[in-house]
């Protein structure tokens, strides 16, 4: 532990407060730099979402810019899960379970024919969850990681967020 701040295991071999502020340093900087990465990658995931939706009412084939849509916003939800997990964010698990409903979403549209209604619908459903997804989860995961940024040494969020 800390000499004085009781953390966890891995700050064994930091014995001393210098050294776990140190740490804590890199910790808060790690926090900011996800919150940017995070917000840069919602634009991303935007444009292709808007990408597809104008290639669909052009009528063109959806598969290159449906397969750019998954592949991005798989390595996007990857990149939240690691944050996640390297803050120690207390609502991961319902997180989690969004971003599983919008992997089904996303490979659902794979194997429905984009000329069919129920592929229109589908992207539809998608679209709307992925902004509610946005707006909610990911606003409070965006927040929580905020204030991991903006802590001082032993003032880390570690409790559930409201609003």
């Amino acid at each position: 532990m800390c000499a004085t701040r009781g953390h966890g295991p891995e700050h064994d071999v930091l014995p001393t407060d210098d050294a776990c502020e140190s740490d804590r340093r890199g910790r808060r900087a790690a926090a900011r730099d996800a919150v940017t990465a995070v917000r840069g990658e919602h634009e991303i995931q935007q444009r292709l979402l808007r990408s597809l939706a104008a290639v669909l009412a052009e009528g063109s084939d959806t598969a290159e810019m449906l397969r750019a849509l998954v592949r991005y916003s798989g390595r996007h939800f990857a990149g939240e899960e690691a944050a996640m997990r390297d803050h120690r964010y207390p609502e991961e698990a319902a997180h989690l379970a969004e971003h599983r409903t919008l992997r089904a979403q996303l490979e659902s549209l794979r194997v429905i024919d984009p000329s069919t209604e129920a592929f229109v619908a589908a992207f539809a459903r998608l679209a709307a969850t992925l902004r509610a997804h946005v707006a909610g989860a990911d606003a409070r995961l965006l927040t929580f990681l905020e204030r991991a940024g903006a802590a001082r040494c032993g003032d880390l969020p570690s409790g559930p967020l409201s609003g």
